[in-house]
C-alpha cells in the first residue's frame, strides 16, 4: 500500500542520514569540505569573493581534462547533506550545533551575488530542510521578508519546475 512504501521510505532515509551524521564525525579536520568551510566562515564579504573565485579556478585548471571535474557547487551540494542530516537525527546535538551556521553562510554567500545550487541536479533531490533555513536566513539577512527567484536555468529534466513549485 501507499502508507508501507511511505514508512519504507521514512526508515530507509532515516538510515541513510544516521549514516552521513557517521561520516560528519569521523572527519579529519584537513579534509576538503573542513578547510572550505573554515575558509568562509570568519571572512569578510570581499575576502569570502575572492577565495570563491581563486577556488574556482583552482579547481577548473586541476580538472580541466577529467571527466569528473569537482566545482564549489559540489562543495555547497555537500554542506547541504551534513546540514540535512544533523538536523534531522534527534541525538545528534553536537552536530546540530556545528551545522547551525551552514546557512547564514549559505545565505551571506548567496546575497553577495554568489551562485548556490539549492537542488542537486544530478540526483533530482531537493534538500528541504536546507533551502528552507538558507532562505530564512537570506530573510533575516535583509531584513525584508519579501524573497523572489528571479532565474532557473539548467538542462531539460533537471528540476526546475519542482524547485519553483
Amino acid at each position: 500500500t501507499a502508507e508501507d512504501y511511505r514508512s519504507k521510505q521514512i526508515t530507509s532515509m532515516k538510515s541513510i542520514r544516521i549514516q552521513q551524521c557517521s561520516k560528519i564525525e569521523e572527519m579529519q579536520p584537513d579534509c576538503l569540505i573542513k578547510k572550505f568551510l573554515s575558509s568562509l566562515f570568519p571572512s569578510k564579504a570581499e575576502i569570502q569573493s575572492i577565495f570563491l573565485q581563486s577556488l574556482k579556478l583552482l579547481l577548473e585548471d586541476s580538472y580541466r581534462d577529467k571527466k569528473n571535474r569537482i566545482g564549489i557547487e559540489h562543495l555547497f551540494r555537500e554542506i547541504g547533506q551534513m546540514y540535512e542530516a544533523a538536523t534531522c537525527i534527534d541525538d545528534k546535538e553536537h552536530l546540530k550545533e556545528y551545522v547551525r551556521y551552514f546557512p547564514n553562510i549559505a545565505a551571506r554567500l548567496l546575497i553577495d551575488g554568489n551562485p548556490l545550487e539549492l537542488m542537486d541536479g544530478d540526483a533530482a533531490h531537493v534538500p528541504i530542510t536546507w533551502v528552507k533555513a538558507v532562505l530564512r536566513e537570506v530573510v533575516r539577512e535583509l531584513h525584508d521578508p519579501k524573497v523572489f527567484v528571479l532565474s532557473i536555468l539548467g538542462v531539460q529534466s533537471s528540476g526546475k519546475s519542482t524547485l519553483l513549485n
